[in-house]
């Protein structure tokens, strides 16, 4: 994922948007992408209209409003459903909400490529459905997500799917629902009779050596139908596509984004950085009064302190026993 999201280029191959190159031109992109890794990254100290102001005022252009600015974390909110949620302490969130507001943090910046590594890790089943339920919404608004999941019980929401085994080989790509036909060739009868083919049957049938290594699996793979469709043939229409006269990596940035747009300076990010974090001790009494009490309490110390733990008791004579090994 960090290798098609452009954190941590490839050492081969290319990740192309619309054309461009993304490891060339990442800075171009930047704003069109989002990433929400599997370890939220949200601050439990403050409320989750607060933490969506900081990013927002990190994220977005630094000509926006804050009229403007407000309007859209209304939006992201009612999209996650998180309204009622706003004022609420982040560390008062249930799993669920929590990756929203992690989620949310991202859409801020309206991105068109977003990326996820373990959306529903930890959640109940119910709470899986309503965040896949909620990443198909997101995509039908017209955006492209990725995500990494080991949870497959809603897959089926997915457009595609990808199946990678031991070595980064490919085992399949293509429609969920054919993934599910695809390997149910290599069940036994017992196996089929026992219960019908689900996506966690998948894992059972990749991991068992006698049935393929991965080079196997990617063989088969390749010697496919699925894979002259869905990898072989939409390449071959990518080369055989004329492309646009204007498909310069600076003109197809400004048909998505609209035009660049200005950074916030370094001093504007200093100012709302720290007041982000002073934000956070004031909410975080018990750290905020360690910290004010440390200092005095260390001085108070040293200064009852009457002598060192090296000092001679009084009375005792203080004497130096040579050591027979110095050199003379």
């Amino acid at each position: 994922m960090n290798a098609m999201n452009g954190f941590w280029p490839a050492t081969n191959g290319a990740v192309l948007v619309n054309d461009i190159d993304l490891y060339r031109n990442f800075d171009l992109f930047r704003n069109e992408l989002g990433y929400v890794p599997q370890k939220d990254i949200v601050h439990a100290e403050l409320t989750v209209y607060q933490a969506l102001d900081y990013a927002a005022q990190l994220r977005m252009p630094a000509d926006t409003t804050p009229a403007e600015r407000k309007k859209r974390i209304d939006e992201v909110l009612h999209d996650l459903d998180l309204a009622e949620r706003k004022d609420l302490p982040i560390h008062k969130l249930s799993g669920g909400q929590l990756k929203r507001v992690s989620i949310g943090v991202e859409l801020l910046t309206k991105p068109r490529l977003f990326f996820l590594d373990e959306p529903t890790s930890g959640l109940d089943p119910g709470t899986e459905y309503n965040m896949m339920k909620l990443l198909r919404r997101l995509a039908d608004q017209g955006r492209t997500i990725v995500l990494i999941t080991h949870a497959t019980k809603n897959v089926m929401m997915c457009d595609k799917v990808i199946f990678l085994v031991r070595g980064g080989h490919v085992a399949f790509y293509g429609p969920p629902e054919e993934a599910l036909v695809y390997f149910d060739r290599y069940r036994t009868d017992q196996e089929r009779r026992e219960k019908d083919m689900e996506f966690d049957n998948i894992y059972i049938v990749l991991e068992d050596d006698k049935r393929g290594s991965p080079k196997d699996w990617a063989q088969r793979y390749q010697q496919s139908p699925e894979y002259q469709k869905y990898v072989v043939q939409r390449l071959q229409e990518r080369k055989g596509a004329t492309p646009a006269p204007a498909a310069t990596p600076t003109a197809a940035f400004r048909r998505i984004t609209g035009g660049a747009t200005r950074r916030i300076s370094t001093m504007r990010q200093l100012i709302i950085l720290s007041s982000r974090n002073l934000n956070i001790l004031a909410r975080d009494k018990l750290s905020l009064a360690l910290m004010l009490l440390l200092a005095p309490a260390i001085g108070l110390m040293d200064f009852m302190w009457k002598r060192t733990l090296f000092d001679p008791v009084k009375g005792e004579p203080t004497t130096i026993t040579p050591c027979s090994s110095w050199p003379a």
